[in-house]
């Protein structure tokens, strides 16, 4: 999340989200046709983006550390191998499978991370810049999701704590192993 202050143009902030990355898994497994292969078309779709965003910004100069890049993209194409199958699964669950507890319980995951960034974008950069918006739409649109996912109150109110309960945990715990991947990438780390 530091990332965003870096300088650069706006898309290149937007695609810094961790969500950004989390969302092409989930739509890649949203239009699978099994759970099999939203894993496996999830996990290759996102380890893709990785290498196009590390390839765009090597070849725009934008990224501040050349000479890291590839073992960036590396560490962060592992990382993407682990968050990838949740999230495939999580989108061909939302298509799939009928709403109810099952449904809101698998978008559990995505919701809850999407919660802990908005909260955090919304804590860290609130200057009045469009990043602060889009923590309160990334926010609506997490809520909507889980909505559609869950359907009735029961569901939803399951699925909410569980979600709430890892935002909370992601928040806590979840940013120290993110310091930790990005001085695994080569960001400078004190």
């Amino acid at each position: 999340m530091a990332a965003l202050a870096e300088p650069g143009p706006l898309w290149g902030e937007a695609f810094q989200l961790p969500s950004t990355w989390l969302l092409v898994a989930v739509l890649t497994g949203a239009v699978a046709s099994s759970w099999r292969s939203a894993v496996l078309w999830g996990s290759i779709a996102l380890v893709a983006a990785v290498g196009v965003y590390y390839a765009t910004l090597l070849e725009t100069g934008i990224r501040a550390y050349y000479d890291t890049a590839q073992r960036a993209a590396m560490v962060w194409a592992l990382v993407g191998l682990a968050c990838a199958p949740p999230m495939a699964l999580s989108g061909w669950a939302l298509t799939h499978w009928q709403p109810g507890y099952g449904r809101g319980l698998m978008l559990s995951l995505l919701v809850g991370w999407l919660w802990c960034e908005a909260a955090l974008i919304w804590l860290l950069w609130t200057g009045g810049s469009w990043i602060a918006a889009a923590a309160v739409i990334e926010a609506c649109f997490a809520t909507l999701l889980l909505v559609y996912a869950a359907r009735r109150t029961g569901p939803f109110m399951a699925s909410l704590g569980v979600s709430l309960v890892v935002a909370l945990a992601a928040s806590s715990f979840g940013l120290a192993i993110w310091r930790s991947i990005d001085c695994a990438a080569g960001k400078v780390c004190f």
